[in-house]
């Protein structure tokens, strides 16, 4: 039997069953995950449209208002936002594009979880298989992370950057690519820290990988070390930013300490505490010890190379190292500060379970089914029938009666921008707070709230009133109660008369008569 020729009918069928095998072990993957994406677009999309913005949300929205970025620059001096100006800055600019609103405004958010998703699928499947890929690309909904990917603030942009820093990092270890990824390493890390200041943790990981890297290869690497060099250089015009953070950290709202470590996890990965969730977990260990491959039948290893191990390990480790930094450095560390290690978990328990190298492929299959049936059981109702938007202000008829009636002042710390934010706009000068980081600091142990208020109301048209200006003109004024601040418990030390006028669930309206 002769081979076929180049021109004949033989011939052309087997080169068209190798183009097609081709395109289908190619493109396949990615046709599976972009049906992934979208479902998971539009369950995001779904929640935006439904969650209303909160007090941190709108400091992103009036910041990002301002007439220019030299403008906002020079608010962030005066403490504005306490942030660096990276996701703010997209912010503006998707403004620019589509206008406030709950979806747009969101976007630059939206956006860094879908590119962690995409790279958390890319990494894997690279290093193991598709059903492994799509089960890493699954794990962040079950985490804090799926919260964060529609908040209007520096995390989600914080999860996608650090998960294209460690693909650029990776990539260019095993010399591929090298003009390309060395640049996107530099550009990935740099943004990371003009996105977030704790996304200084991010670097940690990929500096302990380099360093068992270099070790192995007894030699350093020029390219790396240039990349973390020029990265560094880049964020040092944030140093009068940080150091206005800085100023803060003495009396901020979270303070740092050894026992929140454990918090932490369990803000970051709500699952861990959830019974079903570890009866399920011990169950699957079991099946994957009973369905291991014979020793002799593991060929070849699954094995990784050690510095991406490594680099694994200190990514899950992140929030423990934040709260240590936070306790002998900065003074404070919030649990979401160390939101960029669910791309370590997405990326290290796939890879583990693959490891493991059970019969078949059964406990990396079991595993994606497993999730993807769990996330689809969450998100399913949802499409089927959205959640409808609930208005703040419109949620709290005494406040909206007070409003539409004259001046009245909110006690409310943490609500009361929330508030003035959703009332009309017609009425929004009548609703006011009074500031004052002194009493705020003496009844809530801290002024964060207060002193981001009286700065807001330098750049702003925020109805803040400093707190003893206000009191030295008005001997009578109406106050509305509805969530926790200091201001009540200062008038009534002073002796001022408190008379409650009006009460509903959860909101009280007092008058108050200065002595």
């Amino acid at each position: 039997m002769t081979a076929p020729t180049p021109k004949s009918p033989a011939f052309a069928t087997s080169l068209s069953t190798v183009l097609r095998r081709g395109v289908v072990a190619a493109w396949g993957p990615w046709v599976v995950f972009a049906a992934f994406a979208s479902v998971l677009t539009a369950s995001i999309a779904v929640r935006a449209r439904a969650a209303p913005f909160w007090h941190d949300e709108i400091y992103t929205i009036l910041h990002a208002g301002l007439p220019s970025v030299g403008t906002m620059w020079a608010a962030g001096l005066d403490g504005f936002d306490l942030g660096p100006p990276l996701n703010t800055w997209l912010t503006r600019l998707v403004h620019g594009i589509a206008g406030v609103g709950p979806i747009a405004t969101r976007v630059p958010a939206m956006a860094g979880y879908l590119v962690m998703t995409a790279v958390v699928f890319h990494l894997i499947r690279g290093r193991a298989n598709m059903a492994t890929a799509l089960a890493g690309a699954l794990l962040p909904a079950f985490t804090a992370a799926y919260r964060y990917s529609y908040e209007a603030r520096a995390y989600g942009l914080m999860m996608g950057l650090f998960a294209l820093s460690l693909y650029a990092w990776s990539e260019a270890a095993r010399d591929r690519r090298r003009t390309v990824h060395l640049p996107l390493l530099t550009i990935a890390l740099a943004a990371s820290l003009w996105n977030h200041y704790y996304a200084v943790l991010t670097f940690i990981p990929i500096a302990g990988g380099e360093a068992v890297r270099t070790i192995r290869r007894r030699a350093f690497d020029g390219g790396m070390l240039a990349a973390f060099g020029v990265a560094a250089l880049l964020t040092l015009p944030l140093i009068p930013l940080a150091a206005v953070a800085r100023a803060q950290s003495q009396s901020f709202w979270s303070p740092a300490a050894f026992a929140d470590v454990g918090h932490v996890y369990d803000f970051l990965f709500p699952a861990m505490t959830d019974r079903p969730i570890v009866i399920g977990a011990i169950v699957f260990a079991a099946l994957m010890v009973a369905a291991r491959r014979p020793r002799h039948a593991r060929q070849p290893p699954r094995t990784l190379p050690a510095h991406e191990v490594i680099a694994g390990l200190l990514a899950l480790a992140m929030p423990a190292i934040g709260v240590t930094l936070g306790v002998f450095l900065t003074g404070v560390f919030v649990p979401r500060y160390g939101m960029a290690t669910i791309v370590g978990f997405a990326l290290v328990i796939p890879m583990a379970v693959w490891a493991s190298h059970t019969r078949w492929g059964i406990a990396e299959l079991l595993l994606c089914l497993f999730l993807a049936n769990v996330f689809w059981q969450g998100i399913g109702p949802s499409l089927a029938s959205p959640p409808a938007f609930r208005d703040p202000f419109l949620s709290r008829p005494l406040l909206m009666e007070s409003v539409a009636a004259g001046p009245v002042v909110s006690s409310s710390s943490l609500q009361f921008l929330q508030y003035w934010y959703y009332a009309p706009a017609a009425q929004k000068g009548r609703l006011q707070y009074l500031a004052d980081p002194a009493e705020a600091r003496k009844y809530m142990k801290s002024d964060t709230i207060d002193r981001g208020y009286l700065t807001l109301r330098r750049w702003t048209a925020v109805p803040i009133e400093p707190y003893t200006d206000y009191v030295a003109g008005h001997r009578e004024f109406r106050v509305h109660e509805a969530g926790a601040g200091w201001l009540l418990r200062k008038l009534d030390e002073m002796g001022a008369a408190r008379e409650e006028v009006a009460s509903r669930s959860g909101e009280r309206v007092y008058v108050v008569r200065l002595r």
